[in-house]
């Protein structure tokens, strides 16, 4: 029901667009009402605010009031999906009155209606008396639709109201116990008292009733029901939890029924996922009991099935490590009996379902569980020897698995990279070798070829010592196979493309790890291979080359893909801007032995070009703000850099002046006995430092990037205080005080960052250039500053800063990934009032308090997963003025005010958004009179109390007249 993009009322206003829709709805054709109805959910979702919601919504129930079923059916569905927006309704009285009017129909159908949009508005209605009475007088309808709407209804508005809860669950016993309910009614009845958990004695009464219904009522729909009600009850009263899993434990031991099993299985597997820490060992001992009686009876796959079932439940149970914590002799038997049953059902059953939910039983067992009890059995070695050996035996070139044995094997890989991703495993080697088997023998095009290569590239990119792949050799002649196979199939498999992308990834990750560069003549030849790929696969491998530092690759690929882009301007601008941006990269990191000045000058001319290229790819849908502002800061990292060198040079090329030794000692500063070296380094200094600020701006305005990207951001800003720390401690007047590299920094010593297993691969060469900067920095500058502090700035001290300054450059830049792609996308969207009327400013008085009023909205991308959420929202006003009225010096009272007062007007608020929306009132006095701009700001404070400076930013002039003027 949302429009499209293309839709030309995209285009219009608030107003103009509301105006549109007020027409169609007035419209005598039906077709005309329809499409104006269902184009609602989108007005609201682009302007959330309260005065225009309350406005459609007052239309909307006019129509619905004198409207036919059809157009009732389309308003509660844009009811639905505007659900969130319902509590902005102001005149909240009057749109429940024209909706509540047609539950006086003798239309048994419209009254059905009526009931589900009142389920819909329970958040803002749930406590008015008469919506109570007229759903509990539905109930007792003869009309079956019309009973079922109100059971819906009596289900929403309990979730809402305590009082409506604690009145209806006798209601509810009752028609439960009626002999004139049928049973598929009552089943849905118990819905309304899942809701009934408010009050610990009305929770236990209902609880009780519902024990016996077990017995009264045993039909499978009826008794899956009443255990998922009590199921809920109990999980969200907690005291509940141990009884209620012993009951589950007895259906699923005692009861014959099939489905009546799955269905304790799904509620066991919940309580297990949010309350492990309340199972007792009697209750965990009878499950693994059960699942050992029926693993020893397993005759058909309806067992299978539920052996899988259970296993899973034990699995969610073995993800804590609260699980038999505080008894150890107990933990000791109950984990070598779970051990035993998952080993052996690894080596001699044939599911993969099972065997992938007892492989996730014994990785969690590994990692999260503590291991020191267990006697005579070394689990993580147990562990990788059962994932070896389900590689070795399962693996196929058959792709014909169903849909849950898909999510089986994929279940596995996934517990082979928590495993080599964390410490308790000494070496990945066992594993690592098994995946190089599985992708040196099975088909390319395959599934288990996808899945291995997958997991190769994830754990390549985080683990940091793999040596099965340390040459290289075994994944470049894949890549020359797949591409073989690729020119001589006519049919190419959906997989092969990605397969392609994930061999040349792990290739640039292997390069990366041994610290070498693809060369041209490799570069070609890859190059060649890629003959006949598809565009956006071309494109992805660009984005991993760029990410793991082969930037020769990169823009050689990038060379011939701007050809076929000239149709499309934005794009065509945006593969231009990357392909100036890879050749400087490329530049930078060619030849270590060559130049650097060279380079940085060739470097720093094609990045002014890439920038310009960027600038003219932005579009009003995509502004490229953090694209551009990284580009930025990193010309100006290099001119920086370059602006350095040229410093050092300085020694060479700008001996001291005679007169250096007489301005030394009329300033007091020793150091400029050296010459104009010293001012030169003590400005550079500052550009370094200022380049740390300006990432540090970077970082705290990209709220949606990924964590990776903001520790590159960190890395980056940490190699520019390192440099300027350097500098200073060799250039500053008191050099006593001078410390390089605080104790807390996590990169002065190479044991410390030695000691960290599963740092980012693309993060690894800055991380060991300031490893090994702050080694030298402490070594060379700092002890000696100590031992001869006198000792006069010479060549050696020049040389050291110059290569440390090669080491930062020449380090290959790896673009993070939200240069290319945004994991989330969450933003902030204002309205201001008042706004001016006529002119460019507001006009105020001195003696009046200037009423603000700002209105915002949050907006996430319903597709994308949230990586931080807002947890509140800071607003900052700042009022200054600008100029002073004419009037105003030549006013004593005026004059008097302007030295007693601070001109500027600074006030802040911090907001909770409700349903993502937030409202917040400034008053401010501006006593001058004259022109002020008044300024907004807008920061995002997220669940970990962390600011970050999103925007957006907002500015009013306001021109403050003197009331005897106006006069």
């Amino acid at each position: 029901m949302n429009v499209p993009t293309g839709d030309p009322e995209a285009n219009l206003d608030a107003n103009q667009m509301l105006t549109e829709l007020d027409k169609g709805l007035r419209s005598a054709v039906l077709g005309d009402q329809c499409e104006s109805i269902v184009r609602f959910p989108f007005l609201m979702e682009r302007y959330p605010f309260p005065i225009l919601i309350n406005s459609a919504s007052l239309k909307l129930s006019d129509v619905y009031r004198t409207g036919s079923n059809f157009l009732r059916v389309l308003i509660l569905h844009v009811m639905r999906e505007s659900e969130k927006h319902l509590d902005k309704i102001v005149n909240i009285d009057e749109f429940v009155r024209r909706l509540f009017s047609v539950t006086y129909s003798n239309d048994p159908l419209a009254r059905t209606i009526t009931l589900k949009t009142l389920a819909t508005m329970a958040r803002i209605v749930c406590n008015r008396k008469s919506i109570h009475h007229y759903i509990r007088n539905s109930l007792d309808s003869n009309d079956q639709l019309e009973v079922l709407a109100a059971i819906e209804a009596a289900a929403a508005f309990a979730d809402k109201s305590t009082e409506f809860a604690a009145n209806i669950y006798p209601k509810i016993f009752s028609m439960i116990n009626g002999l004139t309910t049928p049973l598929e009614t009552k089943a849905k009845l118990l819905l309304v008292l899942y809701n009934i958990h408010f009050d610990c004695e009305v929770a236990d009464k209902v609880r009780q009733n519902c024990l016996q219904m077990l017995e009264t009522y045993p039909s499978e729909e009826f008794v899956c029901s009443d255990l998922h009600v009590l199921t809920h009850i109990a999980s969200v009263s907690l005291t509940q939890i141990p009884d209620q899993i012993q009951v589950l434990l007895d259906y699923f031991i005692n009861d014959p029924r099939n489905n009546v099993k799955l269905s304790v299985l799904s509620d066991l597997k919940s309580l297990a996922t949010s309350r492990p820490h309340l199972w007792q060992k009697e209750s965990t001992s009878a499950l693994v009991d059960a699942i050992v009686n029926l693993k020893n009876r397993k005759t058909s796959k309806r067992d299978t099935k539920l052996l899988c079932r259970s296993l899973s439940v034990l699995s969610q149970l073995t993800a804590s490590p609260t699980l038999f914590s505080d008894e150890p002799q107990y933990y000791s038997e109950m984990s070598v009996k779970i051990i035993n049953i998952c080993i052996t059902s690894v080596y001699c059953e044939q599911s993969i379902e099972l065997i992938s939910t007892c492989i996730s039983i014994l990785t969690n067992i590994s990692l999260n569980l503590n291991t020191n009890f267990l006697v005579n059995i070394d689990v993580m070695q147990e562990t990788c020897c059962c994932i070896q050996s389900f590689l070795l035996s399962h693996m196929t070139t058959d792709d014909n698995y169903s849909e849950i044995d898909r999510l089986s094997l994929k279940s596995v890989f996934q517990c082979i990279h928590s495993l080599c991703r964390s410490q308790k495993l000494s070496s990945i080697t066992q594993i690592t070798e098994s995946l190089r088997f599985v992708i040196m023998t099975v088909k390319i095009d395959s599934l288990w070829f996808a899945m291995a290569s997958e997991v190769i590239c994830a754990i390549n990119s985080t683990v940091s010592t793999n040596e099965t792949f340390a040459t290289g050799d075994d994944i470049l002649e894949l890549i020359k196979l797949s591409a073989k196979q690729s020119i001589e199939d006519s049919k190419r498999s959906p997989n092969e493309n990605s397969n392609f992308s994930n061999l040349l990834s792990i290739y640039f990750q292997l390069n990366l790890q041994k610290g070498t560069n693809i060369d041209e003549l490799m570069a070609n030849e890859l190059l060649g291979l890629m003959k006949g790929r598809d565009l956006w696969s071309c494109f992805k491998i660009v984005r991993q080359a760029m990410r793991y530092g082969q930037h020769l690759m990169a823009s050689m690929i990038l060379d011939k893909l701007v050809t076929y882009m000239e149709p499309i301007e934005s794009i065509h601008f945006w593969i231009k801007s990357l392909v100036n941006i890879s050749k400087a990269e490329s530049f930078l990191i060619k030849d270590s032995a060559s130049d650097l000045n060279k380079s940085l000058r060739t470097s720093i001319a094609l990045y002014i070009e890439g920038l310009t290229h960027l600038k003219a790819s932005i579009s009003v849908n995509n502004p490229m703000r953090f694209e551009c502002e990284f580009v930025k800061l990193r010309l100006k990292y290099l001119q920086t850099h370059q602006y350095f060198q040229q410093c050092c040079r300085l020694i060479q090329t700008s001996p001291p002046p005679a007169i250096a030794a007489s301005t030394a000692l009329t300033t007091r500063d020793d150091l400029l006995k050296c010459g104009n070296i010293v001012v030169a380094m003590r400005k550079s200094a500052k550009e370094f430092r200022s380049m740390a600020e300006s990432y540090s701006l970077l970082y705290q305005s990209s709220f949606n990037a990924d964590d990776n990207t903001l520790s590159q951001l960190q890395l980056i800003q940490n190699s520019c205080v390192i440099l300027a720390e350097a500098i200073e401690n060799l250039f500053q007047s008191n050099r006593l005080n001078a410390m390089v590299v605080s104790k807390d920094n996590p990169f002065e010593t190479k044991t410390e960052l030695s000691s960290t297993h599963c740092l980012p691969l693309e993060h690894k060469s800055m991380i060991e250039v300031c490893s090994t900067v702050s080694t030298l920095i402490h070594k060379n500058f700092v002890v000696s500053s100590l031992q001869t502090p006198n000792e006069t700035i010479g060549s050696k001290q020049i040389q050291l800063l110059q290569q440390i300054s090669v080491q930062m450059v020449r380090a290959p830049l790896s673009f993070p990934r939200f240069y290319f792609q945004s994991v989330q996308n969450t933003c902030i969207k204002l309205a201001v009032s008042p706004q001016p009327k006529s002119g460019d400013y507001l006009t105020l008085h001195t003696n009046s308090h200037f009423a603000l009023r700002i209105e915002g909205v949050v907006i996430n991308t319903k597709t994308q997963k949230q990586i931080r959420k807002v947890g509140k929202v800071l607003i900052s006003v700042n009022a200054v003025l600008i100029t002073r009225a004419a009037n105003a010096n030549n006013n004593s009272e005026q004059q008097l005010l302007m030295k007693s007062t601070d001109t500027n007007v600074a006030q802040q608020s911090v907001v909770y958004p409700l349903n993502d929306y937030f409202q917040v009132q400034f008053l401010l006095l501006l006593p001058i009179a004259g022109l002020y701009s008044v300024n907004i700001e807008t920061s995002i404070i997220d669940e970990n109390e962390s600011q970050w400076k999103t925007g957006p930013n907002m500015s009013l002039s306001a021109k403050v007249m003197d009331d005897q003027s106006s006069k």
